[in-house]
């Protein structure tokens, strides 16, 4: 099995109220974490190199700053940091400010994955009335040395066309933002039937707001460097006016023997898939 990534999962709450969140679809969100999940987060790491990925992402079905024990995420950071080359968190930002991330560069965090609809604050006031400018946080993290992405979930509202997804490339260039990411919404493989209110909630937003980055591809291609080779989960990166712009959508399932994650989730098993518990390996 070759893998390209380590997904940790971490966070004890969530802060946000996505209407697309697919974490509502795939079950074991509220996982009780393991009280030996940090001694085995090390045997998590040491397979994903033996594995071949070099980089691990903190992530999870809950928000992975909101921690019951402040200081975890720090020793979650330096331990991933002796193993990996890049260390990754995807967040909605709420919770950051310019000292906390300050002390997560110094713990050997390298890059910053800001989940959002936009790169401007008011459309992403849908997430959380709470929502942290994008602006604030591409500039606090430039100012202690981060590297920081803009993970841009794709809809009707702000992605509908070539040009509007254009403009928010642009957007994120001018504050900051070195890579911009386009995520096509979709629904998980399997029966979606007998969903909680929740769940049913968030099938029916994705499938009134979803909007295909077939024309966005096109135009990259056809106009823009293809930076790298599409990845075994199809995703694609190209250059854009200085930027990063990678497409890809927010739940994949693995098509070849290449996984594009393995995930270390909070009751200290690790498995290959997000939406099967008996996809596990310890």
């Amino acid at each position: 099995m070759n893998a390209a990534t380590l997904n940790v999962c971490t966070g004890d709450f969530c802060n946000a109220d996505c209407p697309f969140c697919i974490s509502k679809l795939t079950g074991r969100r509220f996982l009780r974490q393991s009280p030996r999940w940090e001694s085995k987060l090390v045997n998590a790491c040491r397979y994903a190199t033996m594995s071949g990925a070099k980089t691990a992402i903190i992530t999870g079905k809950l928000e992975p700053t909101y921690q019951n024990c402040p200081h975890r995420l720090f020793r979650v950071i330096k331990c991933l940091a002796e193993h990996f080359p890049v260390v990754e968190i995807q967040t909605n930002g709420i919770l950051l400010n310019r000292e906390c991330l300050g002390q997560m560069a110094d713990a050997g965090l390298t890059t910053v994955s800001l989940s959002a609809v936009s790169p401007l604050l008011e459309p992403n006031l849908i997430l959380s009335e709470n929502y942290r400018d994008p602006a604030e946080t591409a500039a606090d993290c430039v100012a202690v040395g981060l590297l920081v992405r803009l993970s841009v979930v794709a809809t009707k509202q702000h992605c509908l066309t070539v040009g509007q997804a254009m403009q928010q490339v642009r957007q994120a260039k001018k504050l900051g933002f070195a890579q911009v990411t386009f995520r096509e919404m979709g629904l998980p493989s399997g029966s979606l039937d007998s969903l909680p209110p929740a769940g049913a909630k968030v099938v029916q937003w994705i499938t009134d707001n979803k909007v295909s980055l077939a024309e966005l591809q096109k135009h990259l291609g056809e106009n823009y460097q293809q930076l790298l080779p599409a990845f075994p989960w199809g995703a694609m990166v190209f250059g854009v006016e200085g930027v990063s712009v990678c497409l890809t959508d927010c739940l994949s399932p693995p098509r070849t023997k290449e996984f594009r994650y393995l995930i270390y989730d909070r009751d200290g098993h690790l498995r290959y898939m997000w939406d099967r518990p008996e996809a596990v390996i310890f």
